[in-house]
């Protein structure tokens, strides 16, 4: 009965998914951009600050790119991008992956749009001031974060003033600094803040530990707000500015209270204009231990005494907005613990994640003193044409591993070679079985034997490996998709072609 009442709050909250996700699991306003789609390939060869091989190089340049990682480790220094249509691939980074000791921010432009980022860590460990943001991308639009991990910013950790169309996904915002020189006192410790010249958002499976206000704010919708865990903090959603009223979904989210704020605001629905914003709210649980324990579905009836301020108006059906994976709070809580944040996890998140688990920790910035301790340092495979996808990976799926065909789509699925190669890397990354059909190249070919109830006939075929299998096809034809264990095949392979 569960399942079916989350299929049926799903059809009423979304529109339908018709153009092609950024990525497998992309979802919410920017889940079909395209990043670097179709661009040049950038290697991040060294963890310098600057200079050739640089990460800082590699977001300076123009054009379409898809930057890869050669190396991990920590990176000290800023980083700033100068222009879109850009895909931040963290996910091919071996070992422990890439830690940026900096700020990563846009240019302050309207102009720079179309950004995917997954899988890094923003740890700038000296942030200061009104403008100490880890994270500014305050005038960008089209852009989604997913599996990233950021700390320690002195005004909000995430400026996305006003950002248009974006999405947070999979993401752990912790620790925004105290004591850091704000000139609105020493406890400007925020987390996220989209104004009123931003939005819509999607915010969705995200931990927020350990901040004061804003988690997040977000002025306009319909914006979504869908399944985060929200931590020790004084209050989880706030406008602090005037919302266009198009209203906000917030279903499945799970707030918890800490040692620094025994006591938590969850929604503080504060329109500065006159007329109240609309708000869907389901399935939202509030751990407070000895005030209120379980699911609050109505706070404009219901009696909690951490809301001091609900305003705005009570809406009784979602708000279409784009669709998006919904578990019951309880569920997202364990899966946001388990999978949220750039994977693997650091030193850092593990301790967040301790901390909200057994209800300790506190507010403020603290830096161990090896911001890559724990995690592994391996080296890369080669990748002789330098086209992002090691020669291993083209190999397996039959591309030819000294001509650059990053940009070819040889599937025809829309997405590029090197672009199912980030998919494999994302799957592994997050403990998946990888894809095993990523990029279909019609290269190999085999000889096999329809079965004696096909009396021994034989043909030779072009195939793809992929996940679907007929086991019994009554026909070999283009487009069929069958298993050869007898060739190492067996997760199925389609045959595109006979000779």
């Amino acid at each position: 009965m569960k399942c079916f009442l989350y299929c049926v709050l799903m059809s009423l909250l979304c529109v339908p998914l018709q153009a092609l996700p950024a990525f497998p699991g992309a979802e919410g306003h920017s889940f079909d951009i395209t990043g670097g789609r179709g661009g040049n390939v950038y290697h991040v060869t060294n963890l310098s600050s600057s200079g050739p091989g640089s990460f800082a190089h590699a977001c300076a340049v123009s054009g379409p790119r898809i930057i890869v990682f050669d190396t991990c480790g920590v990176i000290w220094g800023d980083v700033t991008i100068s222009s879109g249509d850009l895909t931040i691939a963290g996910e091919t980074a071996p070992g422990g992956g890439i830690t940026l000791a900096g700020r990563l921010w846009t240019e302050y432009s309207y102009d720079i749009n179309n950004i995917i980022v997954r899988f890094i860590r923003i740890r700038p460990d000296d942030l200061s001031g009104n403008q100490g943001d880890a994270v500014q991308f305050s005038r960008s639009s089209n852009f989604i974060f997913d599996h990233v991990s950021v700390s320690w910013g002195s005004d909000e950790t995430i400026d996305v003033y006003e950002a248009k169309n974006i999405t947070f996904q999979w993401c752990t915002i912790e620790a925004s600094a105290t004591h850091a020189g704000h000139p609105d006192g020493e406890f400007h410790n925020y987390g996220m803040i989209n104004g009123p010249d931003g939005g819509p958002a999607t915010i969705h499976h995200c931990l927020w530990a350990h901040h004061n206000h804003r988690t997040p704010a977000i002025a306009n919708g319909p914006s979504a707000i869908i399944n985060n865990v929200v931590y020790n903090t004084a209050t989880g959603f706030v406008h602090h500015n005037i919302t266009n009223d198009a209203g906000f979904n917030f279903i499945g989210n799970y707030y918890k209270t800490g040692p620094t704020r025994t006591d938590m605001n969850p929604w503080w629905f504060d329109d500065e204009d006159e007329n109240p914003g609309s708000y869907y709210l389901h399935d939202n649980y509030i751990d407070d231990p000895g005030d209120f324990d379980g699911v609050l579905e109505n706070p404009w009836e219901e009696e909690y005494s951490g809301i001091y301020w609900y305003g705005g108006t009570r809406a009784t059906t979602p708000f279409v907005v784009p669709a998006i994976t919904i578990s019951s709070s309880p569920v997202a809580y364990e899966m946001v613990l388990a999978k949220a944040g750039c994977l693997p996890h650091d030193t850092v998140t593990r301790r967040t994640m301790l901390d909200v688990q057994e209800r300790s920790g506190e507010w403020g910035r603290s830096v161990p003193d090896d911001l890559f301790a724990g995690l592994e340092r391996t080296s890369v495979p080669t990748d002789t044409d330098e086209d992002g996808m090691p020669d291993w990976f083209e190999d397996s799926i039959g591309t030819v591993a000294d001509v650059a065909d990053d940009n070819e789509d040889l599937d025809e699925d829309g997405y590029t070679n090197i672009e199912h190669y980030l998919h494999y890397c994302a799957a592994e990354k997050m403990g998946e079985q990888p894809l095993t059909t990523t990029p279909i190249a019609p290269y190999r070919s085999a000889s096999f034997s329809l079965g004696a109830n096909k009396s021994g006939q034989s043909d030779n075929i072009l195939i793809r490996l992929d996940g679907t299998r007929i086991h019994n096809p009554e026909k070999i034809e283009p487009g069929v998709y069958f298993s050869f264990p007898d060739f190492g095949f067996s997760h199925g392979v389609k045959i595109l072609k006979k000779d």
